[in-house]
């Protein structure tokens, strides 16, 4: 982790030098505060700054006056226009809502009423620390780190800083294979505190309450010790809960329970415990769309809802390609020492990647092992993207077309496909998976499970 109280730079433009002595206090001791009275300044000397403080109404009894465009708005345009990426904390005294939102729009990441509220400030300093943090490039915080800076990257990362201290709990709604762990592990992840992730769907359903609270020794057969549950184990951290539409029904009360509540009770124990755990809940598929199927608790999405954060699918931030396939290629250092030519690139940012970041990593790792130059050209890549394969048709798919088979293939690699081709039919034929899992009998998170497997989306359709 970064330390906090890394040295920072803060400049403070107010005419009155009260509002910077007050914010003064409320900085880290190691940060550096710089004191303007207006904004005649020279703009490059805001280059090494990191936060910046501006009043809008810096001319004596502006404010009094009702200027409709106070000065500090046209110099919030000039530091929007040299500084894009500095955090910029409009204030003011006029509360009128117009003059807050013209200051957003015209570059402050922030608006503070005055008078100032000190916990509203160290709020925004929390937040911008762990901003800082999470950003950093050390080799040391590259395990759960968020590899892009493109704009959507850029804004998920301020979600994240601000949601890491806020409270309750957090839902992480994107595709597979975005990095909705990574993103949960950013939030929750506080050491010396736990931090423990369990994929909802590889629980059994009959098993749910036992491995989610514990259970005494002698509860059910079997039971010759106690053993804790995940709530009891995450007591003062987090709790992971990934693939959260998995779920079943009865077992979603019991989770809103306890985040209610805040207790439990072990299997074959006669008393409740208390413990204090932040849910951090993920899902490949909206939850908002499982309530109105009747899928899924209304009472228990508004809950995990109250923190949200979606993760943007790999299409819809291809400025982060070249830093993600960089990322991928450092991990095979120095075995392989390979390098994208921009034709490489340029193809995969066309690329839809049905299977997101979890694909690229494959996509890039495969090129770079079996590229016989050190150069990965579009001719290396293209054998191992997921449209450039046409399933085989297989007996049973009710294509009505002869079977093929590769022969270099085996029985499994054969009865995989088998499977999969089998399970896209009946989804189509149905679009309901409940129906579905019905048909193929089996259960809710099998079925998930071998959605995930195979790579194929829930809502109805399968990546070519």
């Amino acid at each position: 982790m970064v330390n906090a109280d890394v040295n920072r730079t803060v400049i403070v433009i107010d005419d009155d030098p009260l509002i910077a002595s007050s914010l003064g206090l409320l900085l880290p001791t190691s940060w550096k505060m710089i004191h303007w009275y207006d904004v005649n300044q020279d703009l490059s000397t805001l280059s090494s700054a990191h936060i910046i403080f501006c009043d809008l109404h810096l001319t004596p009894n502006s404010l009094l006056m009702g200027c409709d465009e106070p000065e500090g708005l046209l110099f919030l345009k000039q530091l929007k226009k040299a500084f894009p990426h500095l955090m910029v904390v409009a204030m003011s005294g006029d509360p009128r809502l117009p003059l807050m939102e013209q200051s957003i729009q015209f570059g402050a990441t922030y608006f503070l009423s005055k008078p100032i509220k000190p916990e509203e400030v160290k709020h925004l300093i929390a937040s911008w620390q762990r901003l800082w943090e999470i950003t950093d490039s050390t080799p040391q915080n590259h395990c759960w780190k968020w590899i892009g800076r493109g704009p959507r990257s850029q804004k998920l990362l301020e979600e994240i800083a601000r949601i890491f201290h806020a409270n309750g709990p957090v839902l992480i709604e994107g595709e597979s294979g975005v990095g909705k762990e990574i993103v949960a592990h950013l939030i929750g992840f506080r050491p010396p505190h736990p931090f423990l992730t369990v994929n909802v769907s590889t629980v059994p359903e009959h098993l749910f309450e036992s491995e989610f609270f514990g259970y005494q020794k002698g509860a059910f057969t079997g039971a010759h010790q106690a053993r804790p549950g995940f709530v009891e184990i995450c007591h003062n951290g987090a709790l992971f809960l990934d693939e959260i539409e998995t779920l079943e029904p009865q077992n979603q009360a019991k989770l809103l329970r306890f985040i209610e509540y805040g207790e439990g009770r072990r299997l074959g124990s006669q008393q409740n415990f208390k413990a204090h755990v932040r849910i951090i809940a993920a899902s490949n598929i909206p939850l908002k769309q499982l309530v109105a199927e009747g899928k899924f608790r209304m009472d228990l999405y508004q809950r995990l809802n109250q923190n949200y954060i979606y993760v943007p699918p790999l299409r819809e931030r291809t400025e982060d390609l070249p830093e993600l396939i960089s990322f991928f290629l450092d991990h095979l250092q120095p075995k392989l020492s390979k390098t994208f030519t921009p034709e490489a690139i340029a193809l995969l940012e066309r690329y839809p990647f049905p299977g997101n970041v979890r694909e690229l990593r494959k996509i890039v790792e495969q090129a770079a092992y079996h590229c016989p130059i050190p150069y990965i050209r579009p001719q290396d890549v293209i054998p191992f993207l997921t449209d450039a394969h046409q399933s085989q048709p297989v007996p049973g798919t009710t294509h009505g077309e002869t079977a093929t088979y590769d022969h270099e293939k085996s029985l499994t690699e054969h009865l995989k496909i088998y499977e999969k081709n089998l399970i896209q039919h009946i989804i189509k034929q149905t679009k309901d998976l409940d129906q579905a899992r019905q048909i193929l009998k089996i259960s809710r998170s099998s079925l998930y499970k071998k959605l995930k497997d195979y790579n194929m989306s829930p809502n109805h359709e399968t990546p070519q």
